[in-house]
C-alpha cells in the first residue's frame, strides 16, 4: 500500500538523516579547525562546497519530513518528527557557525596577521573541548541513545567555563599589550561560534531527552538551570571529569609571552 511505502522509506530516510547530515556537519568542522593550524587556500573551496551541500541535504529533509505529516497521526510519531525536524536545523547551524570561524581567520590571513602562541594553544583546547561533545552529540543522535545524550550538557557548561576564562586571559594579554585588537576582535568572534556550535548540541541533546521525559516539552530552559543547580549524581560526575581534563591543560598555557 502507499502506507506501507511511505513507511519504508521513512526509514530509509531516517537513517540518512541521522548518519549522513552529521557526518557533513562534522567533517567541515574538523576542516574549519585545521585551517587555524594549516592553513590551505584549497580546503577553503572543499569547506564552501560542503557547506553548500549541507544546507541541500538540510532543506530537502525538512520538505521531506513535512510531506509526511499527514501519516503522523500518533503523538509519539508527532513528537519524532519534530525531534527531527529541529535536530537538522542544529547541524545546519553548526556548519553556519563552522564557516563563521573561516571568515575569522581568512581576515587574519588577508592582513598577514595571526593569534599569538597563547591564544592558538587555548583555541587548540577549546577546538578539542567542541569536537568531543559534537561526538557525542552526533553519535547519540545517530544511535538514538538518550542517556549518551545526557553526557553532552555537563560537556557544554564546561566550555561555556572554558570560552569564559580565555576571555579573561585575553583581556589580560590586551592590557598588557601582547595583543591588538584587531587580533582581540577576531580572537573573540571565533570563542563566540565555538560556545554557539556548544550550544547547538545542548540544543539537540534537549530535543532527544523530551522523547523519553515530556514533562520537560515547553520548558527547556527551566529544566536545564535545575540540572545546572541540582545534586544529579550523573551530571556533577561528567561535570567534573570534563572540568579537569580540559583545565589540566590550559594551566599548562602562558597568559602572556613574558610568563615563558
Amino acid at each position: 500500500s502507499t502506507h506501507r511505502k511511505e513507511l519504508v522509506s521513512t526509514i530509509t530516510r531516517n537513517k540518512e538523516i541521522r548518519i549522513v547530515i552529521p557526518f557533513v556537519g562534522k567533517h567541515n568542522f574538523i576542516a574549519c579547525s585545521q585551517q587555524i593550524y594549516e592553513y590551505d587556500p584549497a580546503r577553503n573551496k572543499r569547506i564552501n562546497e560542503r557547506e553548500d551541500l549541507l544546507d541541500r541535504c538540510t532543506d530537502e529533509t525538512n520538505k521531506y519530513l513535512l510531506t509526511l505529516s499527514p501519516y503522523f497521526v500518533r503523538e509519539r510519531d508527532v513528537r519524532k518528527q519534530n525531534f527531527l525536524l529541529k535536530s537538522v536545523i542544529c547541524v545546519e547551524r553548526i556548519g553556519d557557525l563552522a564557516k563563521d570561524v573561516i571568515k575569522s581567520l581568512n581576515v587574519l590571513i588577508e592582513d598577514n596577521k595571526m593569534f599569538s602562541d597563547s591564544a592558538l594553544k587555548e583555541l587548540r583546547i577549546t577546538l578539542d573541548a567542541v569536537d568531543e561533545i559534537l561526538d557525542k552529540t552526533f553519535d547519540a543522535f545517530r544511535y538514538n541513545n538518550v542517556e549518551q545524550m545526557k553526557k553532552v550538557e555537563p560537556l557544554e557548561e564546561v566550555i561555556d567555563d572554558l570560552i569564559a576564562q580565555l576571555n579573561t586571559r585575553h583581556v589580560t594579554r590586551m592590557t598588557h599589550n601582547d595583543c591588538d585588537v584587531f587580533l582581540g576582535i577576531q580572537f573573540q568572534n571565533i570563542l563566540t561560534a565555538l560556545e554557539n556550535i556548544s550550544d547547538q548540541c545542548s540544543d539537540m541533546a534537549i530535543y532527544m531527552i523530551e522523547l523519553v521525559e515530556k514533562d520537560i516539552v515547553g520548558k527547556e530552559h527551566e529544566y536545564i538551570h535545575k540540572l545546572h543547580h541540582s545534586d544529579d549524581v550523573l551530571f556533577k560526575q561528567n561535570y567534573k571529569l570534563n572540568r579537569e581534563k580540559y583545565f589540566r591543560r590550559l594551566l599548562e598555557v602562558p597568559v602572556l609571552t613574558s610568563d615563558k
